[in-house]
């Protein structure tokens, strides 16, 4: 009977232990108040700006990296960058947002919205959303995805089954795009612990299962000298 449980459970365990897959997922969607808002403390120019997540204080950095001149951040208040050049209203080019000291996150939102007073442009405009490695230099998921014109493009990065990221970029036409600012940037950086998969409660199973049968056996030899 030891024997067959423990080819039940290493069958059970060669079974189930395909670990459950990891994505990081890009959709359009927000606006649902999770997680820490980014925040500027000062008024800032540059092609570099830097914000702090309003609870842990993790740096926030907006850079242009694509699409020419520099950004600008509005006054203390929650994150809002736009354009620092000729047409202000206008954000163009691509712009990475990176978490410093390789803080990862689970889940970012943001927002794209339209240029006040003016109406989004008459031919469908869209937006390269890549989800970066905390180091920045690598893409772990990308999407692209369209722009609508109710002035409100609310966008999502969602890591699932404990997959994490530490940033993102985003890449709007070099022309008119119709999006005024990058803003309403929120983050989660703190990670649930991951619930054991389907494999290691089998090989937890099998374990115990072991040990069992090693106790029966030696109680039995026990009983037997005994006798």
């Amino acid at each position: 009977m030891g024997k067959t449980f423990i080819a039940a459970a290493a069958l059970a365990a060669a079974t189930l232990a395909t670990p459950a897959s990891a994505a990081i997922i890009i959709s359009t969607g927000g606006n649902t108040a999770q997680g820490q808002t980014v925040q500027f403390n000062t008024q800032q120019t540059g092609t570099t700006i830097t914000g702090t997540t309003n609870q842990t204080n993790t740096p926030v950095t907006f850079t242009r990296v694509g699409g020419g001149g520099s950004l600008a951040s509005d006054a203390a208040g929650q994150a809002v960058v736009i354009n620092n050049g000729s047409d202000p209203s206008n954000l163009t080019g691509t712009v990475a947002v990176d978490l410093f000291g390789n803080t990862a996150a689970s889940y970012i939102e943001f927002n794209l919205p339209g240029i006040p007073g003016t109406p989004p442009p008459a031919e469908s405009t869209t937006v390269l959303i890549q989800a970066l490695s905390t180091d920045g230099l690598t893409v772990l998921a990308s999407n692209e995805l369209e722009l609508n014109g109710n002035g409100q493009n609310y966008f999502n990065i969602t890591g699932t089954n404990g997959d994490t990221f530490g940033g993102f970029r985003i890449t709007l036409a070099p022309v008119d795009t119709g999006v005024g600012a990058l803003q309403n940037v929120r983050v989660i950086t703190s990670v649930a612990a991951a619930v054991p998969e389907p494999g290691t409660w089998a090989l937890m199973l099998l374990g115990f299962g072991g040990v069992g049968v090693s106790m029966r056996r030696r109680r039995s030899k026990v009983l037997m000298q005994v006798a």
